[in-house]
Protein backbone atom coordinates (compact mmCIF):
# COMPACT_ATOMS: atom_id res chain seq x y z
CA UNK A 1 0.00 0.00 0.00
CA UNK A 2 1.26 3.60 -0.96
CA UNK A 3 0.39 6.41 1.61
CA UNK A 4 0.47 9.34 -0.19
CA UNK A 5 0.82 13.37 1.15
CA UNK A 6 -1.16 16.00 0.63
CA UNK A 7 -0.12 18.29 -2.07
CA UNK A 8 3.29 20.30 -0.26
CA UNK A 9 3.36 23.66 -1.45
CA UNK A 10 6.71 25.03 -3.40
CA UNK A 11 9.22 27.49 -1.75
CA UNK A 12 9.36 30.72 -3.19
CA UNK A 13 12.05 30.77 -6.23
CA UNK A 14 12.00 27.33 -6.73
CA UNK A 15 10.54 25.39 -9.54
CA UNK A 16 7.59 22.87 -9.63
CA UNK A 17 8.16 19.34 -9.90
CA UNK A 18 6.58 18.00 -13.07
CA UNK A 19 7.81 14.34 -13.01
CA UNK A 20 10.04 12.08 -11.73
CA UNK A 21 12.44 9.02 -14.02
CA UNK A 22 13.04 6.42 -12.31
CA UNK A 23 16.06 4.04 -13.30
CA UNK A 24 15.34 0.38 -11.46
CA UNK A 25 18.09 -1.99 -11.24
CA UNK A 26 16.31 -4.77 -13.32
CA UNK A 27 12.64 -4.65 -15.42
CA UNK A 28 11.04 -6.91 -12.36
CA UNK A 29 11.56 -3.79 -10.39
CA UNK A 30 10.63 -1.18 -12.10
CA UNK A 31 7.14 -3.27 -13.73
CA UNK A 32 6.30 -4.04 -9.46
CA UNK A 33 7.33 0.14 -8.76
CA UNK A 34 4.38 0.90 -12.02
CA UNK A 35 1.93 -1.35 -10.68
CA UNK A 36 2.10 0.35 -6.64
CA UNK A 37 2.33 3.59 -8.35
CA UNK A 38 -0.86 3.53 -10.76
CA UNK A 39 -2.35 1.42 -8.17
CA UNK A 40 -1.98 4.67 -6.34
CA UNK A 41 -3.62 6.93 -8.45
CA UNK A 42 -0.42 8.35 -10.48
CA UNK A 43 -0.21 8.19 -14.05
CA UNK A 44 3.17 6.68 -15.04
CA UNK A 45 4.72 6.21 -18.78
CA UNK A 46 7.87 4.38 -20.37
CA UNK A 47 10.35 6.30 -22.08
CA UNK A 48 14.25 5.98 -23.25
CA UNK A 49 15.69 7.29 -19.87
CA UNK A 50 13.49 5.27 -17.50
CA UNK A 51 9.83 5.06 -15.87
CA UNK A 52 8.06 8.43 -15.51
CA UNK A 53 5.92 9.91 -12.60
CA UNK A 54 3.75 12.53 -13.23
CA UNK A 55 3.99 14.39 -10.31
CA UNK A 56 0.91 16.91 -10.55
CA UNK A 57 0.00 18.36 -7.42
CA UNK A 58 1.27 15.55 -5.33
CA UNK A 59 4.38 15.88 -3.15
CA UNK A 60 7.61 14.33 -4.90
CA UNK A 61 9.34 13.46 -1.29
CA UNK A 62 5.90 11.77 -0.14
CA UNK A 63 6.00 9.60 -3.73
CA UNK A 64 9.71 8.57 -3.53
CA UNK A 65 8.81 7.70 0.30
CA UNK A 66 6.27 5.61 -1.01
CA UNK A 67 8.23 3.71 -3.31
CA UNK A 68 10.54 2.78 -0.77
CA UNK A 69 8.20 0.91 0.91
CA UNK A 70 8.09 -1.38 -1.78
CA UNK A 71 12.01 -1.86 -2.63
CA UNK A 72 14.35 -3.92 -0.43
CA UNK A 73 17.18 -2.59 1.02
CA UNK A 74 19.42 -3.47 -2.34
CA UNK A 75 16.91 -2.01 -4.71
CA UNK A 76 16.38 1.36 -2.99
CA UNK A 77 20.69 1.98 -3.57
CA UNK A 78 20.38 0.39 -7.25
CA UNK A 79 17.33 2.32 -8.02
CA UNK A 80 17.69 6.17 -9.05
CA UNK A 81 15.52 8.97 -8.72
CA UNK A 82 15.87 12.04 -11.23
CA UNK A 83 12.80 15.26 -10.48
CA UNK A 84 12.49 16.94 -13.70
CA UNK A 85 11.94 20.27 -13.38
CA UNK A 86 10.15 22.76 -16.18
CA UNK A 87 10.04 21.36 -19.45
CA UNK A 88 12.68 20.43 -22.42
CA UNK A 89 15.56 18.03 -22.92
CA UNK A 90 17.98 20.76 -20.98
CA UNK A 91 15.62 20.04 -18.18
CA UNK A 92 15.88 16.23 -18.32
CA UNK A 93 19.60 16.15 -18.87
CA UNK A 94 19.99 18.50 -15.90
CA UNK A 95 17.88 15.96 -13.81
CA UNK A 96 19.34 13.04 -15.22
CA UNK A 97 22.80 14.45 -14.22
CA UNK A 98 21.30 15.41 -10.46
CA UNK A 99 19.87 11.89 -10.29
CA UNK A 100 20.11 10.06 -6.63
CA UNK A 101 19.47 6.76 -5.55
CA UNK A 102 16.10 6.08 -3.07
CA UNK A 103 18.53 5.45 0.34
CA UNK A 104 20.26 9.01 -0.39
CA UNK A 105 17.06 10.73 -0.98
CA UNK A 106 15.61 8.85 2.05
CA UNK A 107 18.29 9.67 3.99
CA UNK A 108 18.43 14.16 2.80
CA UNK A 109 14.08 13.76 3.15
CA UNK A 110 14.78 12.36 6.70
CA UNK A 111 17.33 15.44 7.58
CA UNK A 112 14.72 17.83 5.71
CA UNK A 113 11.87 16.52 7.80
CA UNK A 114 11.55 13.14 9.72
CA UNK A 115 13.96 14.29 12.22
CA UNK A 116 13.02 17.78 12.69
CA UNK A 117 9.53 16.12 13.59
CA UNK A 118 10.59 14.39 16.20
CA UNK A 119 13.39 16.70 17.60
CA UNK A 120 10.24 19.40 17.33
CA UNK A 121 7.70 17.17 19.12
CA UNK A 122 5.32 17.90 16.35
CA UNK A 123 3.31 14.75 16.94
CA UNK A 124 -0.36 15.24 18.09
CA UNK A 125 -2.78 12.75 19.67
CA UNK A 126 -6.52 12.55 18.46
CA UNK A 127 -8.77 10.22 20.64
CA UNK A 128 -11.49 8.35 19.55
CA UNK A 129 -14.17 6.90 21.96
CA UNK A 130 -14.73 4.12 22.79
CA UNK A 131 -18.31 3.25 23.50
CA UNK A 132 -19.73 0.74 26.24
CA UNK A 133 -23.28 -0.66 26.29
CA UNK A 134 -24.74 -1.46 28.10
CA UNK A 135 -24.89 0.65 30.82
CA UNK A 136 -24.44 3.46 28.19
CA UNK A 137 -20.91 5.35 29.13
CA UNK A 138 -17.61 6.15 27.95
CA UNK A 139 -15.41 3.33 28.69
CA UNK A 140 -12.14 5.51 27.05
CA UNK A 141 -10.39 6.83 24.65
CA UNK A 142 -7.98 4.94 21.73
CA UNK A 143 -5.05 7.69 21.36
CA UNK A 144 -4.36 8.29 17.73
CA UNK A 145 -1.23 9.67 16.24
CA UNK A 146 -1.08 12.31 13.31
CA UNK A 147 1.91 14.53 12.59
CA UNK A 148 2.48 18.02 12.19
CA UNK A 149 3.84 20.11 9.37
CA UNK A 150 5.89 23.40 9.67
CA UNK A 151 2.39 25.12 8.29
CA UNK A 152 0.18 23.19 10.85
CA UNK A 153 -0.75 20.88 8.26
CA UNK A 154 -1.06 17.03 9.41
CA UNK A 155 1.18 13.98 8.55
CA UNK A 156 -1.13 11.05 8.20
CA UNK A 157 0.46 8.26 10.49
CA UNK A 158 0.97 5.66 7.13
CA UNK A 159 3.54 8.59 5.61
CA UNK A 160 5.65 8.77 9.71
CA UNK A 161 5.66 5.02 9.83
CA UNK A 162 6.79 4.58 6.08
CA UNK A 163 9.21 6.97 5.91
CA UNK A 164 10.66 5.70 10.02
CA UNK A 165 10.86 2.04 8.12
CA UNK A 166 12.56 3.09 5.56
CA UNK A 167 15.17 4.69 7.13
CA UNK A 168 15.54 2.22 10.44
CA UNK A 169 13.66 5.44 12.90
CA UNK A 170 11.05 2.70 14.12
CA UNK A 171 11.79 2.31 17.31
CA UNK A 172 12.22 6.23 17.80
CA UNK A 173 9.00 7.24 16.02
CA UNK A 174 7.02 4.54 18.04
CA UNK A 175 8.77 6.15 21.52
CA UNK A 176 7.76 9.20 20.55
CA UNK A 177 4.04 8.58 19.66
CA UNK A 178 3.97 6.40 22.79
CA UNK A 179 5.23 9.34 24.48
CA UNK A 180 2.95 12.04 23.07
CA UNK A 181 -0.18 9.72 23.84
CA UNK A 182 1.11 9.21 27.59
CA UNK A 183 1.34 12.80 28.06
CA UNK A 184 -1.97 13.95 26.76
CA UNK A 185 -3.52 11.12 28.43
CA UNK A 186 -1.92 12.33 31.82
CA UNK A 187 -3.82 15.79 31.24
CA UNK A 188 -6.97 14.57 30.22
CA UNK A 189 -7.21 12.04 33.27
CA UNK A 190 -10.75 10.99 34.41
CA UNK A 191 -11.30 8.54 37.06
CA UNK A 192 -12.82 5.27 35.46
CA UNK A 193 -11.47 6.51 31.68
CA UNK A 194 -8.87 4.12 29.65
CA UNK A 195 -6.42 5.33 27.55
CA UNK A 196 -5.46 2.81 24.80
CA UNK A 197 -2.00 3.64 23.43
CA UNK A 198 -0.52 1.67 20.09
CA UNK A 199 2.84 0.33 20.41
CA UNK A 200 4.97 -1.82 18.06
CA UNK A 201 6.86 -4.87 20.00
CA UNK A 202 9.87 -4.97 17.69
CA UNK A 203 10.73 -0.83 18.72
CA UNK A 204 11.03 -1.80 22.47
CA UNK A 205 14.26 -2.98 22.79
CA UNK A 206 14.63 -3.07 26.79
CA UNK A 207 11.02 -3.44 28.65
CA UNK A 208 12.29 -2.34 32.03
CA UNK A 209 13.98 0.82 30.72
CA UNK A 210 10.77 1.83 28.60
CA UNK A 211 8.42 1.05 31.84
CA UNK A 212 10.44 3.24 33.74
CA UNK A 213 10.81 6.03 31.73
CA UNK A 214 6.52 5.98 30.73
CA UNK A 215 5.84 5.78 34.58
CA UNK A 216 8.22 8.83 35.06
CA UNK A 217 6.00 10.72 32.25
CA UNK A 218 2.21 9.51 34.05
CA UNK A 219 3.93 10.30 37.50
CA UNK A 220 0.89 10.60 39.82
CA UNK A 221 -1.71 11.95 37.25
CA UNK A 222 -2.79 8.71 35.94
CA UNK A 223 -3.33 5.49 37.59
CA UNK A 224 -1.18 2.51 34.98
CA UNK A 225 -4.67 0.19 35.34
CA UNK A 226 -5.81 2.96 33.03
CA UNK A 227 -2.97 2.78 30.29
CA UNK A 228 -3.80 -0.41 28.16
CA UNK A 229 -1.10 -0.92 25.67
CA UNK A 230 -2.19 -1.51 22.21
CA UNK A 231 -0.66 -4.24 20.01
CA UNK A 232 -0.82 -2.94 16.68
CA UNK A 233 -0.78 -5.42 13.56
CA UNK A 234 -1.02 -8.24 16.23
CA UNK A 235 -1.19 -10.54 12.94
CA UNK A 236 1.78 -9.58 11.84
CA UNK A 237 3.99 -9.92 15.14
CA UNK A 238 6.32 -13.19 14.62
CA UNK A 239 8.35 -12.72 17.70
CA UNK A 240 5.75 -14.07 20.55
CA UNK A 241 8.49 -14.58 22.53
CA UNK A 242 10.15 -11.02 22.95
CA UNK A 243 5.78 -9.71 22.72
CA UNK A 244 5.12 -11.98 25.60
CA UNK A 245 8.61 -10.29 27.46
CA UNK A 246 7.17 -7.16 26.85
CA UNK A 247 3.47 -7.91 27.59
CA UNK A 248 4.75 -9.08 31.24
CA UNK A 249 7.20 -6.51 32.11
CA UNK A 250 4.39 -4.08 31.52
CA UNK A 251 1.73 -6.24 33.34
CA UNK A 252 3.91 -5.95 36.48
CA UNK A 253 3.92 -2.30 36.27
CA UNK A 254 0.17 -2.61 36.52
CA UNK A 255 -0.33 -1.16 32.80
CA UNK A 256 -3.46 -3.48 30.87
CA UNK A 257 -2.32 -4.84 27.14
CA UNK A 258 -4.88 -5.05 24.66
CA UNK A 259 -4.04 -6.93 21.02
CA UNK A 260 -5.35 -5.10 17.95
CA UNK A 261 -6.84 -6.76 14.93
CA UNK A 262 -7.54 -10.19 16.31
CA UNK A 263 -9.12 -12.35 13.81
CA UNK A 264 -7.40 -10.90 10.42
CA UNK A 265 -5.32 -13.95 10.34
CA UNK A 266 -4.59 -17.45 12.40
CA UNK A 267 -1.57 -15.94 14.32
CA UNK A 268 -3.75 -13.41 15.62
CA UNK A 269 -5.70 -16.67 17.47
CA UNK A 270 -2.42 -17.79 18.70
CA UNK A 271 -1.33 -14.97 20.38
CA UNK A 272 -4.79 -14.57 22.05
CA UNK A 273 -4.28 -18.67 23.49
CA UNK A 274 -0.96 -17.57 24.09
CA UNK A 275 -0.61 -14.09 25.54
CA UNK A 276 -3.71 -13.64 27.44
CA UNK A 277 -4.52 -10.33 27.20
CA UNK A 278 -6.68 -7.71 29.28
CA UNK A 279 -8.75 -6.93 25.83
CA UNK A 280 -8.41 -7.87 22.43
CA UNK A 281 -9.72 -5.74 19.28
CA UNK A 282 -11.14 -7.21 16.67
CA UNK A 283 -10.52 -6.40 13.23
CA UNK A 284 -12.57 -4.20 11.84
CA UNK A 285 -12.89 -5.39 8.46
CA UNK A 286 -14.03 -8.62 9.96
CA UNK A 287 -16.31 -7.37 11.66
CA UNK A 288 -17.64 -5.18 9.06
CA UNK A 289 -18.03 -8.33 7.09
CA UNK A 290 -19.48 -10.41 9.99
CA UNK A 291 -22.55 -7.75 9.75
CA UNK A 292 -23.59 -9.33 6.65
CA UNK A 293 -22.09 -13.16 6.24
CA UNK A 294 -23.45 -15.75 8.80
CA UNK A 295 -20.30 -17.44 8.79
CA UNK A 296 -18.38 -14.66 9.76
CA UNK A 297 -20.62 -13.39 12.22
CA UNK A 298 -20.36 -17.02 14.13
CA UNK A 299 -16.82 -16.04 14.08
CA UNK A 300 -17.32 -13.24 15.66
CA UNK A 301 -19.89 -14.34 18.43
CA UNK A 302 -17.10 -17.58 19.02
CA UNK A 303 -14.13 -14.68 19.13
CA UNK A 304 -16.11 -13.18 22.19
CA UNK A 305 -17.21 -16.17 23.50
CA UNK A 306 -13.88 -17.83 23.64
CA UNK A 307 -12.64 -14.05 25.41
CA UNK A 308 -15.04 -13.97 27.68
CA UNK A 309 -14.76 -17.26 28.90
CA UNK A 310 -11.17 -16.67 29.95
CA UNK A 311 -11.86 -13.28 31.34
CA UNK A 312 -10.96 -10.88 28.38
CA UNK A 313 -13.15 -7.93 27.05
CA UNK A 314 -13.75 -7.68 23.73
CA UNK A 315 -14.11 -4.55 21.65
CA UNK A 316 -15.56 -4.31 17.93
CA UNK A 317 -13.52 -1.79 16.55
CA UNK A 318 -14.38 -0.21 12.89
CA UNK A 319 -18.00 0.34 13.71
CA UNK A 320 -19.13 2.39 10.80
CA UNK A 321 -23.29 2.39 10.80
CA UNK A 322 -26.05 1.35 12.90
CA UNK A 323 -26.75 -1.73 11.56
CA UNK A 324 -23.05 -2.43 12.63
CA UNK A 325 -23.48 -1.79 16.00
CA UNK A 326 -26.57 -3.53 15.82
CA UNK A 327 -24.95 -6.74 14.96
CA UNK A 328 -22.13 -6.95 17.74
CA UNK A 329 -24.82 -5.75 19.98
CA UNK A 330 -26.50 -8.56 19.20
CA UNK A 331 -23.44 -10.71 19.42
CA UNK A 332 -22.44 -10.18 23.18
CA UNK A 333 -20.08 -7.31 22.63
CA UNK A 334 -20.25 -3.98 25.13
CA UNK A 335 -17.47 -2.50 23.82
CA UNK A 336 -17.42 -0.81 20.52
CA UNK A 337 -15.31 1.79 18.43
CA UNK A 338 -15.73 3.64 15.67
CA UNK A 339 -16.60 6.49 12.98
CA UNK A 340 -20.32 5.19 13.99
CA UNK A 341 -19.80 7.04 17.35
CA UNK A 342 -17.30 9.56 16.73
CA UNK A 343 -14.28 10.50 14.32
CA UNK A 344 -10.51 10.77 16.41
CA UNK A 345 -10.50 14.37 17.49
CA UNK A 346 -7.88 16.42 19.11
CA UNK A 347 -9.40 16.17 22.35
CA UNK A 348 -12.25 14.20 24.33
CA UNK A 349 -15.29 14.67 24.01
CA UNK A 350 -17.12 17.12 26.27
CA UNK A 351 -20.30 16.52 27.81
CA UNK A 352 -23.09 17.91 25.14
CA UNK A 353 -20.87 15.52 22.43
CA UNK A 354 -20.78 12.28 25.09
CA UNK A 355 -24.78 12.73 25.37
CA UNK A 356 -25.21 12.85 21.78
CA UNK A 357 -22.91 9.86 21.26
CA UNK A 358 -24.83 7.63 23.60
CA UNK A 359 -27.98 8.65 22.62
CA UNK A 360 -27.31 7.17 19.09
CA UNK A 361 -25.96 4.00 20.97
CA UNK A 362 -29.34 4.32 23.18
CA UNK A 363 -31.69 4.46 20.20
CA UNK A 364 -30.06 1.70 18.59
CA UNK A 365 -29.66 -0.68 21.64
CA UNK A 366 -33.58 0.22 22.24
CA UNK A 367 -34.01 -0.83 18.51
CA UNK A 368 -32.60 -4.56 19.33
CA UNK A 369 -33.94 -5.14 22.36
CA UNK A 370 -37.41 -4.44 20.84
CA UNK A 371 -36.98 -6.86 17.54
Amino acid sequence: MLYLSSPTPQKPGTAAVEYLLISAPNRLTGARLRFHLEAAGLRTGETDAGLEVWCGERDWQAIVEAMAVTLSPAERRDTRVAAVRGGGQAAVHHAIFRARTVASLLEEFSRRWLDDVLADKRIAIYFQPLVQYPPGRIHGYECLMRGIETDGRLIEPGRMFDAACALEKISRLDDECRMAALRMAARYASRGLTFFVNFLPSAIHDPEACVRRMSRQLGDKLAPHQIAFEVVETDKVHDRQHLGAVLRTFRKAGFKVALDDVGAGYSSLLNLSALRPDYIKLDGELVRRAARSALEAKMVRDLAETARQNGIVTVAEGIETAAQFAFVLRSGIRLTQGMFHARPAPAPLGQAEARSVLGRARAVATGVAAA
